[in-house]
């Protein structure tokens, strides 16, 4: 199975305040005041796509996000081949508790107190696709332009179920004490499908403009939607920092994959002019370079090192082809017939008397004709691409003699 992802990433610093708290890793890179997006083909790779939402005094929250972010890009990095499902759920707790400890570490700094951050989003390890959340940051999912919420806000508001608690009040994030991570598989709870796209985001958006405002401008823009959110975020007042990072699923069946040839590695062999060669070579050997010369220079001749395999690499000259219907080729287009020296390539009322050859006393040899039959009769005489490399060089081909 051939998995493709598009990503895209941006995160604002808002309208409000003067320093940009969030931070985005996806594949690899860390997005703040910044944009990212990109495409790649997964398979069994990892991918990452994480939001973190840094708090807790004037620089603190932004050190805790980017302590959290750039650790576990080392931690999926680092991550080791070949473990199960819960083997990797037990690595991500131990590069959690190590991540806490830091951050917690780190708040007797002066200005540091209290600093912590959510962390929300999607890895992918092997085939297997982790969802992750601690705090408030949210993955929505849009299916068939139906958005969802799929993680669950660790704030006061949702745990005591009263929509009049503030929403910037959470009980769990990195810094927090006895923190926690949500670990979900979404293979088993929430398997993706072909055309699946997931956006993660921090409360910069969803508590600037409400769930329907962002599945209409999913649904409009696709991929694309990352600028029109954060834009949408901005209009409503922009109160916060907005980092929003988007990607979509796609699958691409084996067999489907394997009905296309493998343009790079493929080989075209020359069989016609191997033929050619090995006939040419056979001739020029009979005659002495001593006795042909050309401006007082004697003829030199380079000698194939394997003349019946004579081949190219054909990705040389072919460039990859883009993935896609239209680059499939069509099986029942019939195939151009290999090259045969021996074919008729023309004739012509007056054909100028060519030569013998070496063997002139043995009886010519019939040549293949290319379409029906004429009649017998004063037919014009008939020449192959041998007979016009014998007329352009008749000294080679026609006045050789054999060595003694």
């Amino acid at each position: 199975m051939n998995i493709s992802i598009s990503y895209n990433a941006v995160s604002n610093v808002g309208q409000v305040r003067s320093n940009n708290e969030d931070m985005a890793l996806v594949l690899g890179t860390c997005v703040r005041d910044d944009s990212h997006r990109g495409r790649l083909k997964l398979d069994k790779g990892r991918f990452s796509a994480i939001v973190a939402d840094g708090m807790g005094g004037y620089g603190g929250g932004e050190i805790a996000s980017e302590i959290a972010i750039k650790s576990f890009d080392q931690f999926i990095t680092n991550l080791p081949n070949g473990l199960n499902p819960l083997e990797v759920s037990k690595k991500i707790s131990e590069w959690f508790e190590g991540a806490q400890n830091l951050i917690i570490s780190r708040q007797s700094e002066p200005g540091l107190k209290n600093m912590g951050c959510t962390f929300t989003g999607i890895f992918s390890y092997e085939g297997l696709f982790f969802m992750l959340n601690a705090g408030d940051s949210r993955v929505y999912r849009l299916r068939g332009e139906i958005l969802r919420q799929l993680t669950v806000d660790h704030s006061e508001r949702v745990r005591l179920n009263n929509p009049n608690v503030p929403s910037n009040l959470i009980y769990n994030a990195l810094g927090v004490p006895q923190a926690f991570i949500d670990k979900t598989l979404l293979n088993d709870e929430f398997p993706l499908q072909d055309g699946d796209m997931f956006i993660i985001c921090s409360d910069g958006l969803n508590d600037m403009i409400s769930d329907p405002e962002i599945e209409a401008i999913a649904n409009e823009y696709g991929i694309d939607a990352t600028q029109p959110l954060v834009d949408a975020a901005l209009r409503a007042g922009g109160r916060d920092n907005c980092t929003v990072v988007l990607f979509d699923y796609h699958i691409r069946p084996e067999q489907e994959q394997s009905e296309a040839p493998d343009l790079q590695s493929a080989t075209v062999p020359m069989q016609g002019m191997a033929e050619l060669t090995d006939s040419a070579m056979q001739q020029l050997s009979e005659f002495e370079q001593d006795e042909c010369t050309e401006a007082g220079e004697p003829l030199s001749l380079i000698e194939p090192d394997n003349q019946s395999n004579i081949a190219f690499e054909i990705d040389d000259f072919i460039p990859t082809p883009t993935h896609g219907p239209e680059s499939q080729p069509d099986c029942d287009e019939p195939q151009a017939p290999a090259f045969n020296p021996n074919l008729v390539i023309g004739s012509e009322d007056q054909t100028p008397t060519i030569p013998a050859g070496p063997s002139e006393t043995s009886e010519p040899e019939q040549t293949p004709t290319v379409g029906a039959q004429e009649p017998e009769g004063d037919e014009p005489e008939r020449r192959t691409i041998l007979d016009s490399m014998q007329e352009i060089f008749p000294k080679i081909f026609g006045q050789s003699k054999k060595k003694s």
